[in-house]
């Protein structure tokens, strides 16, 4: 004690030293003494590069820091010593081995146990640790070994394998997907025996549960077990809109809609001249605030709700402005969507008739201060019908024919195009362009030229089915021949017309009298003489015919009848008779007596016209020579026959002048007359009557035409015929052209509909009533066989165009009848069938073996199951 008190002021005083003297070398401070060491190899006054070693005492060991520090620039350089104090001999536990450590027993030396063969820990540690004199562990105990640990099902087993010691720890785990719901997650073997209650593990919900925004989750913590249940609300200022306010974890997933919280709104805008309803504070989600326009104005723009969308009023603030006039309606459209008053804004929309087309413009006009803005919407009709000209083939269309529709065409096989465009397009209602003319071969040579004739109606190129009319000329007359002459497969078709020159006037012999012919003195006319009374024939004909121009004959010469004259030396001059008076004529320059040479002159009365003879009549022998005047009556022009062409006559239009009139193309005569005569005045002869000629006829859905062709003449008729596979379902099948018109007799026209395949099959049951092939409207009726009732649906089936149809009803079904328990018969046996008990089943009985049939007693040992009864032989007794 003594030592360390002087070493002690020994270094007091160094420190006063030091203290004194600053700027001397060396450390001040006395080197440090760590616990449990023991320093040597250094005195005060410590100079600069001192060293001092340190050991540890006895029953101490070096744990860490250095055994020298130096003195360096006044201060110690190092770390100090550390000793900890050593371990008496460790203990040696009842069945274990020990390894790893021996005497001396340092500061932390470990040493190492375990079970010896057969036993396996139960208690305490593998390692026990010498720590500053106290050894740190428990003493290891060591027990037999357990059986096989046991698996949960959904867990899986770790940190064991067997065989299983004592005091072994099977640490458990929950599957992937699954979730512990109870039981422990480790399992200790105690002495052979498993102790812990086994773990229990569900299919739970790995992931966190949604937090939706705006909301607050509560009651819920993970993990997340199998059946937890998630609560949610909105946050203040927010609202519910949809979702469930409950989430629960069922087999890993979240069942449930997220709740969906919007936030609330601030009060509305109120624009001018405007109405507001509908909302109130507080404005929600989803709170619907309408505007109306105030008395006197309209909706100019914006919107009439408003809605509050999470936080945010949509929707553009309504605008009210004044009204427009009434809108405009172009030709063929109908205006809706809009009425009186017309509200700036206010839309109305168009669209173009049935029948129209739209072409342009806009299909909706709006108000737009006063004024309507948008370009008015145009359509155009629509065509009626596409025509279809003889002999051609139509392709490009079909009904409706819209505006701008262009229908195509072309010659029929054996055709050829002599006229028209191969195309027509609607426009507005109407087909542009000029129809195609298709024509069989034509005639190559010209038709002929029969004399005195003329040729009119046809002219070069002369095409298929062209007809050339001939009339006689002025003053001849039809003999024979064909009046028409038809260019038929390169052959003009018909007797060529023979006219004969009719015959001027013919002569009136002196003392006369002239009947049985008149003017005009036709080819072949008659005319008959006879001598005026106190006359006699003494020479010529009785009678004289009109031959070609010429009258064949002599005239008559009749004398007086007087006592014979007594001859003289010179013969004079004879004077003639009275000088002839021809109709409608007047006389002058001669008077009676009519001596030889005298001339009388003719000339017509007013209103008369000259149509042959000559002007004067010469005596010449008692015989006027010349051929009388004729004056004939002159008529007006000849009327004008609607649908005719008028030919043939040019004015001034004398007696007996013909004008021939025929039907316009596409126009058939349908009675009348083709020839007007002009006869005192007066066109003689009746109207011709033109009807005309009808386009193509209508086309019936499925049916074939026959018994008419172009072109299609005023009362032709059309008559139709199902195609194969169609059945007629009333309707007229004849169609007649009247006047240019189809007309289907005051009946509607035939319709054809489609024929069935065979009709369906019905499971269990027959079918009757009907044959093939399946018209329309042909029924057929099931009945179900023997064995089965119906049960519901149709029994009828109609065959309608093409489809058997039920008639609203679902088809029948035939369900199998059972019958019931068989009879029972006393003191027998059934066998031979089993329930259920089908249609034609057989039960079969025997007597008990004590009993007997009893022959008197019945005549069957059997019954049968017949449609739902059973049908009973009268069995035997027993």
């Amino acid at each position: 004690m003594g030592f360390l008190y002087g070493v002690f002021l020994l270094e007091l005083l160094l420190i006063c030293a030091v203290f004194q003297d600053s700027d001397a070398a060396g450390c001040a401070t006395v080197p440090p003494s760590p616990p449990n060491t023991h320093r040597t190899g250094c005195t005060a006054p410590y100079s600069d590069g001192e060293k001092c070693k340190y050991v540890c005492i006895a029953g101490y060991s070096e744990v860490s820091g250095d055994k020298k520090l130096v003195c360096r620039g006044g201060v110690w350089v190092g770390d100090p010593l550390v000793c900890k104090e050593n371990c008496d001999p460790p203990m040696d536990p009842d069945n274990t081995i020990r390894k790893g450590c021996g005497d001396p027993y340092k500061h932390g030396e470990v040493c190492k146990y375990k079970c010896k063969g057969g036993y396996a820990r139960a208690e305490g540690d593998h390692i026990l640790t010498c720590d500053n004199g106290v050894w740190i562990g428990n003493p290891l105990v060591c027990e037999k070994n357990c059986g096989k640990p046991p698996s949960p099902p959904g867990t899986k087993r770790e940190d064991c394998t067997y065989p299983i010691e004592h005091d072994e720890v099977c640490t458990y785990e929950c599957k992937d997907g699954y979730t512990e719901v109870g039981g422990d997650d480790r399992l200790t073997c105690d002495s052979g025996v498993w102790f812990g209650a086994p773990l229990v593990c569900k299919a739970g919900c790995g992931v966190s549960p949604p937090s939706p925004h705006n909301t607050l989750r509560t009651d819920c913590t993970a993990p997340y077990r199998d059946g937890e249940k998630c609560k949610y609300e909105c946050a203040d200022g927010y609202t519910e809109v949809s979702g469930d306010s409950k989430l629960i974890c069922k087999d890993q997933v979240w069942v449930g809609d997220p709740l969906v919280c919007q936030k609330n709104c601030d009060p509305p805008v109120s624009p001018d001249h405007t109405e507001r309803k509908g909302c109130g504070d507080p404005y929600k989600h989803g709170e619907v605030c309408t505007y109306k326009c105030q008395k006197g104005f309209a909706e100019g723009g914006g919107d009439r709700e408003l809605t509050c969308d999470n936080g945010v009023w949509v929707g553009v603030p309504l605008v009210c402005r004044e009204n427009c006039e009434k809108p405009p309606t172009p030709p063929g459209s109908n205006r809706k969507d809009c009425s009186n008053p017309y509200g700036h804004d206010e839309v109305c929309t168009y669209e173009c008739k049935d029948g129209y087309t739209e072409v342009g413009g806009d299909d909706s006009l709006t108000c737009h201060n006063g004024v309507w803005v948008g370009d008015p919407l145009v359509c155009k009709e629509n065509c009626k019908k596409a025509p279809t000209p003889d002999d051609t083939v139509r392709t490009g269309c079909d009904a409706p024919y819209t505006h701008g529709e262009m229908c195509n065409y072309q010659c029929e096989t054996g055709y050829r195009k002599t006229g028209g465009n191969d195309s027509l397009t609607c426009n507005d209602g109407d087909w542009d362009g000029e129809e195609l003319v298709c024509v069989k071969p034509d005639c190559v040579v010209f038709p002929p030229n029969p004399p005195n004739t003329r040729r009119a109606a046809c002219r070069a190129p002369y095409r298929s089915g062209e007809k050339c009319r001939y009339t006689c000329l002025r003053g001849y007359t039809e003999v024979s021949g064909d009046k028409w002459l038809t260019c038929n497969n390169e052959v003009w078709a018909g007797n060529p017309l023979v006219c004969k020159e009719n015959c001027n006037p013919p002569p009136r012999p002196s003392n006369t009298d002239r009947e049985g012919c008149k003017s005009p003195y036709k080819h072949g006319e008659v005319c008959n003489y006879r001598c005026d009374a106190g006359y006699m024939k003494t020479g010529g004909d009785d009678s004289l015919t009109c031959n070609d121009g010429a009258w064949d004959g002599s005239s008559l010469v009749c004398t007086e009848k007087t006592a014979t004259p007594t001859p003289t030396t010179a013969q004079q001059p004879m004077d003639c008779g009275p000088p002839p008076m021809p109709a409608n004529t007047i006389r002058t320059g001669c008077d009676d007596p009519y001596t030889q040479g005298e001339v009388c002159d003719y000339l017509c009365e007013i209103g008369y016209l000259k149509t042959g003879g000559d002007d004067s009549l010469t005596c010449n022998e008692g015989v006027w020579e010349g051929n009388q005047l004729v004056c004939e009556d002159h008529c007006p022009r000849p009327p004008n026959v609607p649908n005719t062409i008028l030919s043939d006559c040019v004015h001034p239009f004398v007696q007996n002048e013909i004008c021939i009139y025929e039907c316009k193309p596409e126009y058939t005569e349908d009675g009348g007359d083709n020839l007007k005569t002009c006869y005192n005045r007066t066109w003689i002869g009746d109207d011709l009557d033109c009807k005309e000629d009808c386009g193509p006829p209508p086309n019936v859905d499925n049916t074939d035409r026959n018994g008419c062709f172009a072109p299609y003449n005023h009362d032709e008729e059309c008559t139709y015929t199902c195609k194969p596979g169609f059945t007629p379902d009333g309707g007229g099948d004849t169609v007649t052209c009247d006047d240019g018109v189809w007309d289907w007799n005051r009946l509607p026209h035939m319709e054809c509909k489609k024929n069935c395949n065979p009709p369906p099959v019905l499971a269990n049951a027959i079918r009757g009533g009907c044959v093939a092939p399946y018209k329309h409207g042909v029924v057929c009726t099931y009945t179900c066989i023997a064995g089965f009732n119906p049960d519901g649906g149709g029994n009828m089936v109609t065959c309608d165009d093409g489809v058997w149809d039920w008639n609203r009803l679902p088809p029948m079904e035939c369900n199998e009848v059972d019958c019931g328990p068989p009879p029972m018969l006393d003191y027998a046996i059934l066998d031979g069938c089993v329930a259920p008990y089908k249609h034609g089943d057989k039960c079969n009985y025997h007597c008990f073996p004590e009993f007997c049939p009893d022959p008197n007693g019945g005549t069957g040992d059997m019954v049968t199951c017949d449609n739902g009864i059973w049908w009973i032989v009268i069995h035997h007794q027993c």
